[in-house]
């Protein structure tokens, strides 16, 4: 999961309030991610269950909004985790600064953010051909991209430059992501003695 590698790359450092729309163990995640890397103070939720939601809010201390944009107005760090085929967050709903890290576009129909948004913002991806078939991108082609994600982690371009840069992140998944994190379990797990070892084939 590159979370932790886009917050520090891409968030102001004093970032201190997020919204991670919907929820579930892989909601969970992206907010302890988060803050292992930027002091979030306040946490803020949104799903179309709001039942759903207040549980998810009351387990991870953080406060249930009735919109996303009556959380968003409000955030450093907004995170887009839902299978929306419908755009539902604007330009109007974010303030300058804000990183918007949009990770629910992972299938050509899907689409969160309105053309305004990734219009106004520096835009980085995490593999930009895919972002162009899957992601964000795909529904606003001649976006320009600044760099991908680990073009910035290894110095080579810049994301944020200034405290007011709205950035959007758009991320769709790498499996090279996916090995790379299997393989440091796997090292920890040997290291530590643990888990337990299941044959693959006979």
């Amino acid at each position: 999961m590159s979370e932790p590698a886009d917050q520090r790359a891409c968030s102001r450092e004093e970032a201190g309030q997020c919204l991670g729309p919907s929820f579930d163990t892989l909601h969970a995640a992206h907010i302890a991610a988060i803050r292992a890397v930027r002091p979030i103070e306040r946490i803020l939720v949104w799903g179309r269950d709001p039942a759903k939601t207040a549980r998810f809010a009351a387990e991870h201390g953080a406060e249930a909004t009735r919109t996303p944009a009556e959380a968003t107005r409000q955030a450093a760090v907004v995170v887009t985790l839902t299978p929306s085929t419908d755009p539902y967050l604007g330009l109007r709903d974010v303030r300058p600064g804000t990183l918007v890290a949009a990770v629910g576009s992972d299938a050509p129909a899907k689409r969160e953010l309105h053309d305004d948004l990734l219009a106004a913002a520096t835009l980085i991806t995490d593999v930009t051909h895919q972002c162009a078939a899957v992601g964000e991108l795909h529904h606003r082609p001649k976006t320009p991209v600044k760099a991908e994600l680990g073009e910035i982690v290894l110095g080579t371009k810049t994301g944020r430059e200034h405290a007011d840069d709205l950035v959007v992140f758009d991320s769709t998944g790498t499996a090279v992501q996916d090995v790379a994190a299997a393989q440091a379990l796997y090292t920890a797990a040997m290291k530590n003695g643990a888990g337990h070892p299941l044959p693959l084939w006979e």
